[in-house]
């Protein structure tokens, strides 16, 4: 939801008389040179109308946690009970590990999954396919488009691999936020996302990004080094496994933490 307080004044002046006034005012916030007779300065607005209902964009946030919880706990989980892990989840999204023979089988001959799942985006030879739920606010959609997840490996929010089994051959989908597209595409694989979170100190972690920036509306190509692996995850605690995570301040991170210097204490021995 936009701030209405962020929102800025400019103003171009072509003199330093007018900058001086626009300096002197309460409002002044701060002002670019981009040339002798050619200066931007920035107000704050004297009056601000609140006419976005901050509250609602609370209130969809809110709800759409609600619903996240209630599908993970009251259908998925209570459907399939042990035999699923949740591997990944994002504001809207989940990804689950299932132990089952035929999952889209499951959906089809459960109502309680299906009726929760807008599946118009599956071929429509699938046996699951329907459109009648199309575009439903609060229902889930295979994001795969009926294709099977055969490999994936999270670091953090935001930065995760996996294979897709497309019937002929497997391919690799790659999301790393703040990483450029032409880098992800040609120098990212899932094989060195394994390596980087299972510690390969070989891996080459940072490539070169480059992008066309505009500073003071002069577009320049910038090239920059850029980490494009990394497995630290300020959101969740990775246990000694490398796999299994827990929130901070879980109780059981200390027992984990007990775990990891007895295997130390043991490879010091055996060695």
């Amino acid at each position: 939801m936009e701030s209405k307080r962020k929102r800025m004044k400019i103003e171009l002046v072509p003199n330093e008389e007018r900058v001086q006034k626009l300096i002197n005012k309460t409002t002044f916030k701060h002002a670019t040179y981009y040339r002798e007779n050619l200066i931007a300065v920035s107000l704050e607005n004297k009056i601000i109308k609140f006419d976005k209902p901050i509250y609602i964009g609370f209130a969809v946030l809110e709800i759409s946690k609600t619903l996240m919880y209630d599908y993970h706990y009251n259908v998925m989980k209570k459907h399939y009970n042990d035999n699923i892990s949740l591997m990944y989840t994002d504001t809207d999204s989940l990804i689950y590990k299932i132990m089952t023979d035929d999952f889209y089988n499951d959906l089809e001959k459960n109502s309680n999954l299906l009726e929760r799942m807008d599946t118009a985006n599956l071929p429509q030879d699938h046996p699951c396919y329907t459109a009648d739920r199309k575009k439903i606010p609060g229902l889930f959609s295979d994001e795969t488009d009926g294709l099977i997840i055969t490999e994936f490996c999270a670091l953090r929010a935001k930065a995760y691999a996996y294979n897709i089994y497309g019937g002929k051959k497997e391919k690799e989908i790659i999301k790393a936020k703040g990483i450029r597209s032409h880098v992800v595409k040609n120098h990212m694989t899932l094989e060195d996302h394994k390596k980087c979170l299972f510690g390969d100190l070989e891996l080459e972690k940072k490539k070169e990004n480059v992008s066309i920036r505009s500073f003071k509306h002069d577009l320049k190509t910038v090239k920059t080094m850029k980490l494009t692996y990394n497995s630290f995850d300020d959101k969740r605690v990775i246990l000694y496994d490398k796999i299994q995570t827990l929130a901070h301040g879980h109780y059981r991170i200390e027992e984990d933490n007990d775990c990891d210097d007895d295997i130390e204490s043991t490879e010091v021995l055996a060695k």
